[in-house]
């Protein structure tokens, strides 16, 4: 302890070597960090390179009148910079409220599996969790990093082909027009969502569907007419 604040107190008065040791004594921090990070589609050294920026600003910002110990302060400055990084450098924004849900199904998904030692199934995952056996698939599928189509494989041949070119063309026209119409659902507002999951998902009539949201059936006719409109709007 004496020999970090000593290594504190020179780095702040410009020390450089001072303040590298104690970059390089505090490394293991980093390390016990990016675990809780793995299994995100990210490397290991990448995510340690990220953190030791988060270690960096916590030796030049840390003062010694602070009533905390170094290691303390440290921790949620690197963690703060691999949440950034790993935000900004996702290239698909997901709401907060499917993040919050992707979170409680891998939870209970691990729970049952360590429980029963077999896979869970999404739809004991969805009772759990009291949603839909849809809304766990969505909330588990976006947990994956996404995959280029342009990446790589084997084909049946041997040589180096990419996904794109293992689809079809009549499919690859079918998948390009999912993701546009996905992408446009994504823009609606979860109660709009919710109207276009009833009626087409789930089968239900207009007037169902105004029991089920405590509105009138001509208010659903009305907002349904206008949803379709601003899909196809995007669509377009």
């Amino acid at each position: 302890m004496d020999n970090i604040k000593e290594l504190l107190l020179r780095s702040s008065h410009g020390d450089t070597d001072a303040r590298n040791q104690l970059v390089s004594e505090n490394l293991n921090l980093i390390r016990s960090i990016v675990k809780r990070f793995m299994g995100r589609g990210y490397d290991y050294e990448e995510l340690f390179q990220v953190g030791c920026i988060g270690l960096i600003k916590a030796a030049d910002r840390f003062e010694l009148g602070f009533n905390v110990r170094f290691s303390t302060y440290a921790v949620p400055l690197i963690m703060g910079e691999i949440q950034r990084f790993i935000r900004d450098d996702n290239p698909l924004h997901i709401s907060r409220s499917l993040k919050e849900l992707s979170i409680k199904c891998l939870k209970e998904k691990e729970r049952i599996e360590n429980t029963y030692n077999r896979e869970a199934r999404v739809s004991e995952i969805a009772e759990l969790c009291n949603v839909s056996v849809y809304e766990v698939s969505e909330a588990l599928n976006v947990s994956y990093p996404p995959e280029s189509i342009y990446r790589e494989i084997c084909g049946d041949d041997g040589k180096s082909v990419t996904i794109a070119d293992r689809i079809s063309d009549d499919r690859a026209e079918g998948f390009i027009s999912d993701i546009i119409l996905y992408d446009a659902l994504d823009k609606l507002s979860l109660r709009d969502r919710n109207i276009i999951k009833l009626r087409f998902m789930e089968g239900k009539t207009q007037a169902e569907i105004s029991e089920y949201l405590g509105i009138s059936q001509v208010q659903v006719s009305r907002r349904l007419k206008r949803i379709l409109l601003t899909l196809r709007k995007e669509c377009e």
